[in-house]
């Protein structure tokens, strides 16, 4: 969502105080959701001594509580979540479409690029590099997010109506694919920080090689 008010340049800022609070707030209710069933006070999660951990039972046998902490609690904040955070993405991709497309017809006309930012049009926007290249890795991530956790929802939901059946083993699977989502998050954006640090020293190099060396310059002086 933060990429989605700096595309859309809203009139929000997001100091660093206030990402923490956000952060804080995001805990606080995933916490306060899952520390009743967790200690066992309400709608229980129970342990599986064959698979030797704690896993949400989605059988259609579980008891009214648990339904209703699964179907009234968690998984309409996981819907409602990931639609508004789609629905920013697919703004953030028409923004930048659009903007993009104005340019290139505008560049199609020969005319300078730089009188096309001199008109106060507001469907004209310029975005820099970085916030756009820091939307599209949060894209994929949110994709990848996405890909993970619908084969583990979707079956646990099937099961729960009775359309199919999932045993222990199979139920397991779907949680390990679920978690996968928590491994590729660092490798991406360690790829990616990782790309801008080349990129970053390739241009330094050429800088240097560009320029003169000023040790040998100020050398020189010594000797004259």
């Amino acid at each position: 969502m933060v990429s989605y008010y700096k595309i859309a340049q809203l009139k929000i800022k997001f100091t660093l105080s206030r990402s923490w609070l956000m952060v804080i707030f995001a805990y606080t209710i995933s916490i306060a959701l899952l520390l009743f069933p967790t200690l066992g006070y309400w709608a229980r999660i129970p342990y599986f001594r064959g698979a030797g951990l704690c896993m949400i039972d989605f059988s259609p046998s579980i008891t009214t509580n648990k339904a209703i902490f699964l179907f009234g609690i968690i998984f309409p904040l996981l819907l409602s979540t990931t639609i508004i955070v789609a629905l920013c993405y697919y703004q953030i991709y028409k923004i930048i479409h659009k903007s993009n497309k104005i340019i290139c017809n505008y560049n199609a006309e020969n005319h300078p690029l730089s009188n096309l930012f001199r008109h106060r049009n507001k469907n004209i926007r310029g975005f820099s590099r970085y916030d756009v290249k820091l939307a599209k890795t949060l894209g994929v991530i949110f994709s990848l997010f996405v890909l993970s956790y619908a084969p583990y929802a979707l079956a646990n939901m099937f099961y729960f109506f009775g359309w199919v059946r999932i045993t222990l083993t199979q139920g397991l699977y779907l949680l390990i694919i679920s978690c996968s989502n928590s491994v590729f998050n660092p490798i991406i954006l360690y790829s990616r920080r990782r790309k801008r640090i080349q990129k970053s020293k390739i241009k330094v190099v050429k800088q240097v090689k560009g320029s003169s060396n000023p040790l040998t310059v100020s050398t020189n002086n010594l000797k004259l």
